[in-house]
């Protein structure tokens, strides 16, 4: 008996044990060695041909050996769970990472983002009714509708017409961020960065 037939011959045997059981887990591999490869390589790539040319069946009938297959609930239930935690997986993957790009945007934010610094010449009023041409420090809100407000933790005007805004804490973001990579120990110096916060008159143009 050759390699080949003694592979099937095992996969009968299998196959018997598994009918009789009927109870199978899914989360283990498959009893076969070629049934766990066919199953890993089709959950992967969705082809049943090539998955079992992968697996080690004969080429010219590697169609009908990968439809034989996905008739046995086993390797169905096999393959089915493989898909399932891979998409599970790749969706872990996917929040990871974009909770790494939130923080580092909040370390490499800034307030120019926001806010536009410039100075402007505005007429002021004299005692005696005159205009005069003045330049004065100004600051623009930049419209919501065209920037992303996510890292921003709070605005508010007060009675007075003082507008305040908040980034959220640089300092933890960062703490947060060499954590997550590995650069954080306990004995690492604690450097203090100050939060962005801007206070101002709201005196803006319209």
């Amino acid at each position: 008996m050759n390699t080949t037939e003694l592979e099937t011959v095992n996969e009968l045997h299998n196959e018997t044990k598994n009918s009789i059981t009927k109870s199978y887990d899914a989360s283990k591999p498959l009893l076969s060695p070629r049934e766990e490869q066919f199953a890993q390589r089709y959950s992967a790539n969705g082809k049943k041909r090539e998955a079992a040319i992968e697996a080690g069946y004969a080429a010219a009938n590697a169609a009908v050996y990968a439809n034989r297959l996905l008739k046995k609930l086993w390797i169905k239930n096999r393959v089915d769970y493989l898909v399932q935690k891979a998409i599970k997986e790749a969706g872990i993957e996917y929040e990871r990472k974009q909770i790494i790009a939130d923080i580092v945007s909040i370390c490499t934010d800034d307030i120019s983002n926001y806010l536009e610094f410039r100075t402007m010449e505005v007429m002021t009023e004299q005692t005696d009714g005159s205009l005069v041409p003045d330049i004065r420090p100004t600051v623009i809100l930049k419209d919501s509708a065209n920037i992303d407000t996510k890292n921003i933790q709070s605005i508010s005007i007060a009675k007075d017409g003082t507008f305040s805004i908040k980034l959220y804490s640089r300092a933890d973001a960062i703490e947060k961020i060499t954590k997550i990579k590995g650069m954080y120990t306990a004995t690492d110096v604690n450097v203090k960065f100050p939060q962005i916060i801007y206070k101002g008159a709201d005196q803006l143009d319209e």
